[in-house]
């Protein structure tokens, strides 16, 4: 028996791809590409039905008009694992060809010289997906469609977070497993935002009843967030801080971030007072500006127009702040009596900072 299709490779054509008789027939479909096109000069295309069984060869092939932009990776209906999926095809030379599913753009592939295409996509989702690609060249237009079979839900795992888990043995001299902050004390030391204070001999201290340092609070934050490229300017913005100084870098970061202002001297240049212990209050307008400056639900809080803090009324400095870190459950307040206050002139102690990051990147940004 003669090959059907060996007189069409004999003249040139090349045999891309078979498909089944939709009848359930005997016969096959084939696409084949040829160099050039006697009435065009460019490549082109031809398809026609087979019999595997006709000693008479193929059957007369028609010239399509534009050459089919075909998926050669995956056939309709196949399941395939939600996640990368790497794609391959083939279409007319040098054309752009885009894959969507379901009508969200994936990317763009182009044509080679020997008519193949291929696209590395991130494919997401549950049940039956229609990835539909689309081949444009010289204004003609070719599609094709593919039924792509994610499978149910499937729940991705959780990530695993740093430092999740507080360590058995303390990093810290002051503060013992029985300590009251001792997770998330533990936590900033090992994503290295606290350092401690180093001693002569054995482990450092945290100091975490002491007083917090406005000076400390700048170089907590900036080690959470800052770019390790970042380059503090030859001039310092504040006039009681000058390159040089003790976290200098960190209090000029904030200053440019606009996490903190300082305070207005009559001499134009704000102040820092870097030694001064940090208030509640002013540990909350950090924080708030901190995530109103990325987060667009925090930019938009509208603070309640009656408190649910005692100690806090609408108008106050710093209220819309405060009713955020609350309303965030970033902070809990402390109960008196049967009423929350927030105590916001009172100094912020090390241990409860540790404890209000904490909770702002392992609950606030988690969620």
């Amino acid at each position: 028996m003669n090959d059907p299709l060996q007189q069409w490779e004999n003249d040139g054509w090349r045999l891309l791809s078979t498909v089944a008789d939709p009848s359930g027939g005997d016969a096959r479909g084939a696409l084949l590409m040829g160099d050039t096109a006697p009435a065009s000069g460019k490549s082109s295309a031809l398809f026609g039905w087979f019999d595997a069984d006709d000693d008479q060869g193929v059957f007369p092939f028609a010239v399509l008009s534009s050459f089919p932009v075909v998926v050669t990776s995956h056939e309709s209906g196949e399941a395939v694992q939600a996640g990368t999926v790497v794609l391959k095809g083939t279409g007319e030379q040098l054309a752009t060809v885009e894959v969507s599913i379901e009508g969200t753009k994936l990317g763009l592939a182009t044509v080679d010289e020997d008519g193949n295409w291929g696209l590395e996509v991130n494919i997401q989702g549950s049940g039956k997906k229609n990835l539909d690609v689309v081949q444009t060249i010289n204004g003609e237009v070719a599609t094709a469609t593919v039924v792509l079979d994610l499978g149910g839900d499937v729940t991705p795992p959780k990530p695993v977070i740093k430092c999740s888990a507080p360590r058995p043995v303390p990093v810290f001299a002051d503060t013992p497993l029985s300590h009251k902050f001792y997770k998330e004390i533990d936590w900033m030391e090992c994503m290295k935002y606290s350092t401690g204070w180093r001693q002569p001999a054995g482990k450092p201290l945290y100091k975490p009843a002491d007083n917090l340092e406005r000076q400390a609070m700048a170089a907590f934050i900036f080690r959470m967030e800052a770019s390790k490229a970042y380059k503090a300017p030859a001039v310092s913005p504040f006039a009681d801080v000058k390159p040089g100084d003790s976290f200098y870098k960190e209090m000029a970061w904030m200053y440019e971030k606009g996490y903190s202002t300082g305070w207005a001297e009559p001499s134009g240049k704000p102040t820092y007072r870097p030694h001064e212990p940090l208030s509640r209050e002013a540990m909350a307008a950090f924080i708030y500006r901190l995530e109103a400056s990325k987060d667009a639900t925090a930019k938009s809080y509208k603070a309640p127009r009656v408190s649910k803090l005692a100690d806090m009324k609408p108008g106050m400095k710093f209220y819309k702040e405060i009713s955020w870190m609350y309303d965030t459950k970033l902070s809990t307040g402390n109960k008196v009596g049967s009423t929350k206050e927030y105590w916001p002139k009172d100094d912020l102690s090390r241990q409860a900072m540790a404890a209000f990051i904490y909770r702002l990147v392992t609950d606030y940004r988690a969620s």
